[in-house]
């Protein structure tokens, strides 16, 4: 039964994997269809995926996992950061081997992975100049796996396979950001709350201790349950991303207030000011691109990528939500200091045909608010209702 019970599951996780590999596949299908640019991307990361399997998650992993672990439990800490040293070091070494011979041979990879391309103009020129861009993922992903690897055992124990991949995102963001750049966000309710709004550089100079140490401190005591924001973006690249005629502007943010209990700990200022940055920094004062085409690029252009059809443009029969905003003062105030900040030269806010904000002032009851919210909901199941007629 228990063999039973294995194999069942396995092979249930298994066409789970399929089914969403087949519908990631549609997706991409939908959103980018096929073309020249599609099949090169396709091509050009298809070797370095291969090779990731093998370095990063794959065989190598699963030697290393176990040995770092045997390390660990019978030889001490100073023989397991040795073998850490010199695997990482090996590892380094060959990666970067590897991703070299990747970009200087690109050209010939693309004879060699995509035979027939060169009858189209451009499309081995394309393909390589891909190849030179993804390869070096290879490296980064692969001494990340294994940093995040050693990172989840020490923090969690787990000495299994899943620990590797389970550390990755962590492993990736240490070391882009470094201490200086990890600021804490949000810590549980019965945690040392100063440490909220601090980078773990502040918080060690504080302590006296090394960041390392309180890293794997705050982690530790907190149960894994500290949020934080990761300094690593480039000026320079928001900005080229801009320019770019086919990106949109959003925000993965949560709706928060500046007061009561979404006022909680200390957000990313996107949280209040992502589209009035936009609109005065980087349209008005910057001139990175024009304030109709950041607008379009907000509303239309967000809402035609995901599909909603409804929403974005103003048109007959189509769902009201306007924003009036003073093109000369619209600004955003909140920082990583003091994120709650609301931003400024917006005058009035509708949604779904319900007004929210007039003349700049904010509703501040929380029955208002809810009132808002449900007369938003009635005008918008009203209008889904007429349109079915």
């Amino acid at each position: 039964m228990n063999l039973l019970r294995a194999l069942s599951t396995v092979s249930g996780m298994t066409l789970l994997s399929r089914i969403t590999g087949l519908a990631r596949e549609s997706l991409k299908a939908v959103a980018f269809g096929a073309g020249l640019q599609m099949d090169a991307f396709e091509a050009a990361f298809r070797l370095p995926n291969i090779l990731r399997r093998l370095f990063a998650e794959g065989a190598f992993s699963q030697a290393f996992v176990p040995i770092f672990a045997e390390y660990r439990r019978h030889r001490g800490d100073d023989e397991t950061r040795a073998l850490v040293g010199r695997v990482g070091t090996l590892l380094a070494l060959v990666l970067l081997a590897v991703t070299t011979l990747g970009v200087l041979a690109a050209p010939w990879l693309v004879y060699a992975l995509a035979s027939g391309f060169e009858q189209t103009p451009g499309k081995v020129e394309l393909t390589a100049e891909m190849i030179r861009i993804v390869f070096p993922y290879l490296f980064f992903v692969s001494l990340v796996s294994l940093a995040g690897g050693v990172l989840t055992s020490l923090l969690y124990g787990i000495d299994s396979l899943d620990q590797t991949t389970f550390g990755v995102s962590a492993g990736v963001l240490l070391m882009a950001a470094t201490f200086d750049g990890i600021q804490v966000a949000s810590a549980p309710k019965d945690f040392d709350q100063s440490v909220i709004g601090k980078r773990i550089s502040q918080i060690a100079t504080e302590r006296k201790a090394d960041p390392w140490e309180v890293y794997f401190q705050l982690l530790i005591e907190s149960g894994g349950r500290i949020g934080a924001l990761y300094h690593m973006m480039s000026e320079e690249d928001v900005a080229t991303g801009l320019r770019a005629k086919f990106v949109t502007i959003g925000t993965d943010s949560s709706a928060l207030r500046s007061e009561g209990v979404l006022a909680q700990g200390s957000p990313h200022p996107r949280s209040y000011g992502t589209f009035p940055r936009v609109l005065g920094k980087y349209a008005r004062d910057e001139k990175v691109l024009s304030l109709p085409e950041a607008i379009h690029r907000m509303t239309g252009l967000a809402a035609s990528q995901i599909g909603v059809r409804d929403r974005g443009l103003i048109r007959d029969r189509h769902i009201a939500d306007l924003v009036v905003f003073n093109a000369a003062t619209i600004k955003d105030t909140a920082t990583y200091e003091r994120p709650h900040q609301y931003p400024t030269g917006i005058e009035y806010v509708v949604v779904n045909g319900v007004t929210g904000m007039m003349a700049g002032e904010y509703p501040k009851s929380p029955w208002k608010i809810a009132l808002l919210v449900l007369a938003a909901i009635i005008v918008a199941l009203t209008i889904a209702m007429l349109s079915q007629n």
